[in-house]
């Protein structure tokens, strides 16, 4: 058996942030306190120790956007979510070609990116798995055989 920090991150983060989006709703609508201090001191931490110490980018994703989800439904404002999280994806993706390049650390997550971008590429290895995904969303098969209508 196997253990994820990821697993014990998850539920950790949506109970903090819930009692902390709870403490702090009056100060949701500022820029500091609504927005970049719950991501900057406590979700972005979290999130770089997890790329670090476990190869699983996927539930580091999928953190970001629970929290997001949750803080939008808390009242933080969507304007910071639409500018600062374009600038926050690019960052991101920098942080990841540093690591790849410079640490030489998770470089398949360079790879499983750009073929995520051009599945036809390498459609047989890298690619395998997004081309398989468009194929059944083509076919308008269900899992059960019937087709959609």
């Amino acid at each position: 058996m196997t253990f994820q920090p990821s697993e014990f991150a998850k539920v950790a983060l949506v109970v903090f942030f819930a009692t902390y989006l709870t403490d702090n709703r009056d100060k949701l609508g500022e820029s500091w306190e609504g927005f970049f201090r719950p991501l900057l001191l406590y979700l972005g931490p979290t999130i770089l120790i997890l790329l670090v110490f476990q190869s699983h980018l996927s539930a580091s994703i999928l953190i970001i956007a629970v929290v997001s989800i949750m803080m939008i439904m808390a009242g933080t404002k969507i304007r910071y979510f639409l500018t600062y999280g374009a600038i926050g994806a690019v960052g991101g993706v920098g942080v990841l070609y540093f690591m790849a390049k410079v640490l030489e650390k998770g470089v398949y997550r360079i790879a499983r990116l750009t073929s995520f971008l051009d599945p036809w590429a390498d459609a047989s290895n890298s690619g395998y798995q997004v081309v398989q995904g468009l194929y059944a969303i083509g076919s308008r098969r269900t899992f059960w055989g019937r087709t959609w209508k």
